[in-house]
């Protein structure tokens, strides 16, 4: 699946290269209202942005996203994976944690949030250094953050019946899909983004394999990495888009 996966990755992204649009849409794994997430998503995605664009070749673009796409998704089974294999202890005390943490003792969650996002951002980078990629500061903390927050939702909605590699793969293809659209109108200086996140959010919610499985904060959360992923690829300084990398 992976190598027909990036091949389609590929076809898409030559036709996806010169894209404007601003994003701030709220990304947070314990959001406490849906309506207020969306009310937020419905009011400031909105308009065009003339923010300075990361590339100017479509070449250099498509090497890119798949490189950080590669890293992100490589990144993402593993820390889901590593959690998995330590045992049930430490998955029922993940998810404890996720759940209950921040009304438990929210001093103490933020402080295990920030050290698990701190150990995945050294992880990044390792494996970027590695590469011998370059991905700016900001758009690595959120590439960590969007990893986490993964992590928390694979791990939330029934995990036992629920496969990691279909969540990365829905979340992957309605991001091509996303892509795809876009590429259609990549000449236009002034298009809404809101009705692109209430479609995306549509479709997620109606696929088979995850319709029973995540609520709506679940779908709201991949709906918004999905733009989120995209806009710290197309923009030199997607760090305006605060509200998207918070947990």
């Amino acid at each position: 699946m992976i190598p027909k996966l990036f091949f389609l990755f590929n076809a898409l992204l030559l036709n996806s290269c010169v894209l404007a649009f601003k994003s701030d849409i709220p990304s947070t794994s314990n959001a406490t209202s849906v309506e207020h997430n969306e009310k937020i998503s419905s009011e400031e995605a909105t308009g065009s942005s003339n923010a300075k664009l990361e590339f100017t070749d479509k070449y250099d673009f498509l090497r890119t996203s798949n490189e950080m796409y590669i890293v992100e998704t490589d990144m993402s089974s593993s820390y889901i994976l590593g959690i998995k294999k330590s045992g049930e202890d430490t998955i029922n005390k993940f998810i404890v944690h996720c759940i209950f943490g921040d009304s438990l003792n929210k001093a103490r969650y933020d402080f295990k949030n920030v050290t698990y996002i701190s150990d995945i951002v050294n992880k990044i980078k390792s494996v970027i250094e590695k590469e011998d990629i370059y991905y700016a500061e900001h758009k690595i903390t959120s590439m960590a953050r969007r990893i986490f927050q993964r992590t928390i939702d694979f791990y939330i909605y029934n995990y036992k019946n629920f496969v990691e590699n279909v969540l990365i793969w829905i979340e992957h293809k309605h991001m091509v899909v996303f892509l795809q659209e876009l590429s259609n109108i990549f000449s236009s200086t002034n298009f809404n983004i809101r009705d692109y996140y209430v479609i995306i959010k549509e479709r997620i919610n109606n696929e088979s394999e995850i319709k029973d499985s995540l609520d709506p904060v679940g779908i709201h959360n991949m709906a918004s990495r999905i733009i989120q992923f995209v806009s710290d690829l197309i923009f030199v300084d997607s760090s305006g888009y605060s509200d998207l990398v918070q947990i």
